[in-house]
């Protein structure tokens, strides 16, 4: 991911196609495999920080975090 100083980017949202919350046609057409989604987290995870706000929507927990609070 390559984000640039002058787009004064703040945050980016990342909601992969997958299986979850899908319906049935666009499911089994559109969703990524649960490593494939894995991969794009830990991608993207090092780029959350102070100037940069990743929110990763719909990525399995895999780390067992908890879901409020």
């Amino acid at each position: 991911m390559r984000v640039r100083p002058r787009q004064r980017t703040r945050y980016v949202l990342l909601n992969p196609l997958g299986s979850m919350g899908r319906g049935g046609t666009s499911k089994s057409a559109l969703a990524k495999t649960t490593p494939h989604i894995r991969e794009i987290f830990e991608l993207t995870a090092p780029f959350d920080g102070p100037d940069l706000d990743i929110a990763h929507i719909r990525f399995p927990n895999t780390e067992g975090r908890p879901l409020a609070g």
